[in-house]
């Protein structure tokens, strides 16, 4: 954030001082030469493990009626919660994310109902992704929707900050190689948008194995940044 911050400031003063009558203006055969735009593009990215695993599943149950359809789901789904507590997940790092009751139809007629409890589960310790799913299919869980390798909040923040100024330095260097080939001066900054920030999550990989644990295998992360830069410039002379 500070670093945002002291970017934004730095381009606050190159701005106003570009207020300045005169300072952006060239004298050429007696007439003053205002200066061009050119928006140029940065972009930065940072690849780093995962810390986290939010693993995604549930138990679904159907009967021909809701109600002991719904009773054998909080049955099955109270297991499952508790052997994951037994194990070691506390009870914070578990929350629902969906719950529904669906008929179940065949043609016109409605034959039964289906129940689905969904919770994601953060694990810390990404060596016991495997054992989690295996604890909680242990209990009663039957859906394992995926897994989801992340990063702390503390983690995020620093490689968003640090993949802007990637990007910056990139669009920096890009517009330093143009005005040298070019033959310009780059006499201020018009705008700066953009910082555009977003993260690419690896997807689960499961392998089917007869090993007693799921086997795990996390991918990288990638934090990626974006910004866009509109300088000035005036033909060097």
């Amino acid at each position: 954030m500070k670093t945002k911050v002291a970017i934004i400031c730095v381009l606050s003063l190159v701005i106003s001082a570009l207020l300045v009558p005169g300072i952006c203006v060239r004298q050429v055969a007696g007439q003053q030469l205002l200066p061009g735009e050119m928006t140029l593009d940065g972009h930065g990215s940072l690849p780093t493990k995962a810390e986290q695993a939010v693993v995604t599943l549930g138990v679904q149950t159907r009967a021909e009626n809701a109600a002991n359809a719904q009773i054998e789901n909080a049955q099955r789904m109270s297991a499952v919660i508790d052997g994951l507590a037994q194990f070691g997940i506390p009870a914070d790092k578990i929350a629902t994310t969906e719950f529904a009751i669906r008929p179940i139809r065949q043609k016109e007629l409605v034959v039964g109902y289906e129940v689905t409890n969904i919770v994601d589960v953060t694990v810390s310790d990404l060596d016991e992704v495997g054992a989690v799913i295996d604890v909680a299919g242990s209990a009663g869980a039957n859906v394992v929707r995926g897994v989801t390798f992340i990063l702390s909040e503390d983690t995020k923040a620093k490689l968003k900050d640090d993949a802007l100024k990637l990007a910056v330095r990139d669009v920096q260097n890009k517009a330093n190689l143009l005005a040298e080939e070019l033959g310009l001066d780059i006499v201020g900054i018009k705008r700066v948008s953009g910082e555009r920030v977003r993260y690419n999550y690896p997807t689960l990989e499961l392998g089917k194995s007869a090993a007693p644990t799921t086997p795990i295998k996390p991918g990288l992360i990638e934090i990626s940044s974006a910004v866009s830069v509109t300088y000035l410039f005036i033909p060097r002379i």
